[in-house]
């Protein structure tokens, strides 16, 4: 959580490190519960599930720059 808050905050400000350390927390429950990192849970889905995910984060990035 420090880590992102960290990263949001130079790439952001205040909002940045709010942002980045909701996501650090987030990225870090999910090492967890798999333990193993993100990336790796992720290389490890089938490739419909992985297409499914990137459209979905993809059309919640653009509706925010509208």
């Amino acid at each position: 959580m420090a880590s992102g808050a960290a990263l949001g905050f130079i790439c952001g400000g205040i909002p940045g490190a709010l942002l980045g350390g909701y996501g650090g927390k987030t990225l870090g429950s999910i090492r967890d519960k798999k333990g193993v990192s993100v990336m790796e849970a992720f290389m490890r889905l089938e490739h419909a599930h992985k297409a499914a995910i990137i459209a979905t984060l993809a059309a919640k990035i653009f509706r925010s720059l509208q």
